[in-house]
Formats: C-alpha cells, sequence, structure tokens
C-alpha cells in the first residue's frame, strides 16, 4: 500500500526509447526533452507529481542520454537515471532499474511522452483499496482501445482474453500510466511489459482505474500529434486543472 503521508520512493518515468517517429525534433533530442509551448514534456510529468507533494524520480535513458545528464529540470525536484547502453523496452527497463527501487514499495510507471492533466492522488487512493493487485493500469474509454474490463478487472489486452472475458466488456485504452507491486516486478522477464500483463490475466489481478474521460490525456508519439497537442494546449490551457500553462 502507498503510504500519502511521505513521498513515493518509486515513480519511474520512460525516457529511454528512440522517439524514431517524432524525427527530425528527435534527430539530436530524445522526446521527453522535446519542447512542448514553452517546456519539456518531461518537466509537465514531473509537474503531475509534485503539485500533488512528491518530488523524487528515476528515469531511464538510452537514447541521447548525454542530454538528460545535461538537463536542469524547472521544479526543484531529485533525479535518478537508470542508464541503458540501448534501450531495454519498458520490461527490460524496469528490471534495470529496480536497483534503484525501494523493492518494499509500489512503483508508479508513466511513459516520458505523454500530457496528461490529471490528479495522481486520485490513481493512489483508488489503489489502497484493492486487494493486492499485481497492477493497476490508468485506462480512457475508447471504442478503438484493445484493452477490455469488468468490475475494474482487465479482461483481455490485445486480443489476448483472460477466463474472466465477456464479449460485452466494455474497450479502453491505456494511458501509459501505471502501478505495479513489488511482486509483479519480480515476475517481469520481457522486452515489453505489457507481455508479462498478458501472460497474469488469468491471476485477476490487473486492475483497470477508469479516469474520467473530461481529462485531458495526449500520446505525443508523432508529429502530427505534436502538432494536434500544442494547438489545444495554446488554445485550452485555462481548462486544466492540475497542469500549469503560461502562454
Amino acid at each position: 500500500m502507498i503510504d500519502l503521508s511521505k513521498n513515493i520512493p518509486n515513480i519511474f518515468i520512460l525516457g529511454a526509447g528512440l522517439g524514431t517517429r517524432l524525427r527530425p525534433l528527435t534527430n539530436n533530442t530524445p522526446k521527453p526533452l522535446i519542447k512542448l509551448l514553452n517546456k519539456e514534456i518531461i518537466n509537465y510529468n514531473f509537474e503531475l507529481f509534485y503539485n500533488k507533494g512528491y518530488k523524487d524520480f528515476i528515469v531511464n535513458i538510452a537514447y541521447k542520454k548525454e542530454k538528460f545528464l545535461d538537463f536542469i529540470p524547472i521544479l526543484p525536484v531529485n533525479i535518478k537515471f537508470s542508464i541503458e547502453d540501448s534501450p531495454l523496452g519498458t520490461g527490460g527497463g524496469v528490471k534495470n532499474a529496480k536497483k534503484l527501487f525501494n523493492l518494499k514499495k509500489d512503483t508508479i510507471i508513466m511513459n516520458g511522452d505523454i500530457i496528461y492533466d490529471f490528479d495522481i492522488k486520485d490513481l493512489i487512493n483508488f489503489y489502497n483499496k484493492q486487494n493486492s493487485p499485481l497492477t493497476t493500469m490508468v485506462l480512457k474509454p475508447s471504442n478503438k482501445g484493445n484493452v477490455t474490463a469488468r468490475n475494474n478487472i482487465i479482461t483481455s489486452i490485445r486480443g489476448q482474453k483472460s477466463n474472466y472475458f465477456k464479449e460485452s466488456d466494455k474497450k479502453y485504452q491505456f494511458t501509459g500510466l501505471h502501478i505495479i507491486s513489488p511482486d509483479f516486478i519480480n515476475l517481469i522477464d520481457d522486452f515489453c511489459i505489457i507481455d508479462t500483463y498478458i501472460k497474469n490475466l488469468n491471476t485477476n489481478k490487473l486492475i483497470a482505474f477508469i479516469e474520467d474521460e473530461n481529462l485531458y490525456w495526449s500520446d505525443i508519439g508523432t508529429i502530427a500529434s505534436y502538432n494536434k497537442t500544442t494547438k489545444y494546449l495554446k488554445e485550452n490551457y485555462k481548462q486544466l486543472k492540475i497542469l500549469k500553462i503560461n502562454i
């Protein structure tokens, strides 16, 4: 159970990807350090937690890692870097970084290329009410999503179905924000952490946090998405609840 009275030791931001689909923006810059309006994407991620009292982060780095080592965040946060010679994927990244984790604590994982106007304490409060989950994934309602859930239990991922699955289960999109338990860390043996999730579907301990679909979320994975997000934030920044943007 996550202790809300203290900083969470394990907040892990994924920053090691190549950002191939974002070229030329990533020719010389890793994805999380691309500027979106007036600050780097990763600064928005730090802000999400810092505004709720959390300031300690672990970030995995590989591509253009020297840019991270020279990076100075806007907020007074503490960063430990998990260095990879080449990207190890989400699963490999967690395994490589766990030497920096407090292995008695749960770990929040966040993709380093998403913008999310989300109250992290809503997720933590929900997680603490669950019965020993292996993981809790934050999901958005989406008819095109490749995750299904019922009664907050994830029943399929990428077409792989659990024994609990029903055809009537609702579809969702994974946001790239999740919490994993210490027990789950020991189960990870895949390049992609989603593959380990799939292997454990039948435990019924993969839990879905269904967020308010009106919350703003964007995956900055492509040039088109980057441009769309920039436009949205310029036009709607005053409506954001957690993130702060100065235009």
